[in-house]
């Protein structure tokens, strides 16, 4: 015969047991779910960031270039001013 301690261990530990098992099946159904739902594997993601990276890269050079090309702007205009001033100083 067992003692009542006996078996309220046991009990403890058969329910413990049991929230495992349940922990370990909502995991295993969470992420099956997650998968089905974004359908996503490693390689995919890093196909998604790869393709991230490069609109990143393509915004970033397209705002250099904006100010590059608005900068050269202001400098040719101020160059076509001075030579117009060198060639017709009388005219202006």
């Amino acid at each position: 015969m067992r003692t009542r301690s006996a078996q309220g261990r046991d009990m403890m530990r058969d329910q413990a047991d049991a929230i495992g098992v349940a922990i370990g099946k909502t995991a295993t159904y969470g992420g099956a779910g997650s998968m089905i739902v974004f359908g996503l594997t490693l390689y995919e993601l890093g196909v998604i960031v790869g393709m991230v990276t490069g609109v990143i890269g393509l915004v970033v050079q397209w705002h250099f270039n904006r100010r590059r090309d608005r900068r050269e702007a202001l400098e040719h205009a101020a160059r076509m001013e001075r030579l117009l001033d060198e060639w017709e100083p009388e005219q202006r």
